[in-house]
């Protein structure tokens, strides 16, 4: 199903942006946003060379997949969840639309619990994205404004993924898409200690500095 309505997609967005400049996509962010009076909603941006597009919000999920932003809640340690499948318009103002799909697919993951019950699931994943801003009556791409942004298909990308706990399970808040590594998150024993190396510091420097004053010198006799 999946790969059908990917397929589906090419074939009628092909036309679109077969003579627009293509811009690789190299890192991406998501976040849930819970300040909405219908529910939450997610946005997502993707950027590469310097120049970005933003996702307000998901697309229409393709019948039959569950994705990290269905995650509400579900479990996300495991590699049978999609990270993200999502394919459609996204109207941004009067008739201009982003449109395109994301689809991400979980090859392995590490995860690791911190002592207020957030999780974090770094994975890492194969992409197929590919987006672009558009204008038209209708949400129909009549003129596609600015280039197109696509994923390399070679490319292992690098997700980390936090949820909240809800009852046994995990509701996703945030994630960074990455095609570099991410950095490693200090475990909380780490911060103690940078915590306490930064207090040493800081006393010592207190020690030196008296060390070195002059001493004021009486009034002559």
């Amino acid at each position: 199903m999946r790969t059908f309505a990917i397929l589906a997609s090419l074939v009628v967005f092909c036309t679109a942006f077969s003579t627009a400049d293509s811009i690789t996509i190299t890192t991406g962010h998501g976040v849930l946003d819970n300040s909405g009076a219908a529910g939450p909603t997610y946005h997502f941006g993707f950027s590469g060379s310097g120049k970005g597009i933003t996702v307000p919000f998901p697309q229409d999920d393709w019948e039959g997949q569950r994705s990290l932003v269905e995650c509400n809640p579900c479990d996300p340690r495991t590699t049978a969840i999609d990270l993200l499948t999502n394919g459609g318009d996204v109207l941004l103002h009067d008739n201009v639309f982003t449109s395109g799909f994301m689809d991400y697919q979980a090859v392995s993951f590490v995860s690791s619990l911190a002592p207020n019950g957030i999780l974090t699931v770094d994975y890492r994943a194969t992409a197929d994205l590919m987006f672009f801003h558009c204008s038209g009556a209708g949400g129909s791409c009549d003129h596609q404004i600015g280039p197109t942004f696509v994923s390399d298909p070679s490319q292992l990308w690098f997700v980390r993924a936090s949820f909240t706990p809800f009852e046994g399970q995990y509701v996703f808040q945030k994630a960074v898409f990455s095609t570099s590594p991410l950095s490693p998150i200090p475990e909380p024993s780490t911060f103690l200690l940078m915590g306490s190396g930064l207090v040493g510091l800081a006393s010592l420097r207190y020690k030196l500095l008296r060390f070195r004053l002059p001493r004021a010198e009486g009034p002559p006799e």
